[in-house]
């Protein structure tokens, strides 16, 4: 199980969260996901069946953090202001290498797949590993954002 592989305790409230993020491609904040479990939508927007039990906001920020200290998402940091606040987190449950669009209103898109390949491909492995070995470091992914103009 996915869980298991990275070092995560399986329970249905993070299996359900995982789901709805996974099929999620707004990268949403954890108050969104609280709101999409909690819905009656939910079935409609998971993979999984809406939870027979409500699970708490407290749940949801715990299993996102969890989630990404275990390499299952990243945290995306929002540079604009949001209905949650500033800079609310937003969780990404894709871990390849890709390029974001930052929209003025904090939205997180991920740029289409051949716009993402060829900015990819011009990032250069020597660069890479030249960032790593000034800073001793290792770089383990990739992420690129465009910030889209107000």
């Amino acid at each position: 199980m996915l869980f298991e592989q990275n070092d995560l305790r399986w329970t249905k409230q993070r299996e359900e969260i995982f789901s709805a993020l996974r099929a999620s491609l707004a990268h949403p904040t954890a108050d969104e996901l609280y709101r999409l479990l909690n819905s009656e939508s939910a079935a409609d927007l998971s993979t999984t069946p809406a939870p027979a039990t409500h699970i708490s906001l407290a749940t949801v920020y715990n299993s996102l953090e969890a989630f990404t200290r275990s390499g299952l998402c990243r945290r995306l940091t929002s540079p604009t202001a949001t209905t949650e606040g500033v800079g609310a987190f937003r969780y990404d449950a894709e871990m390849a290498d890709h390029t974001h669009l930052v929209s003025p209103d904090g939205r997180i898109t991920d740029l289409p797949d051949d716009l993402n390949a060829r900015i990819l491909a011009h990032i250069p492995q020597e660069l890479v590993r030249e960032v790593e070995s000034r800073l001793g470091i290792t770089i383990d992914r990739l992420s690129v954002e465009f910030i889209q103009a107000k």
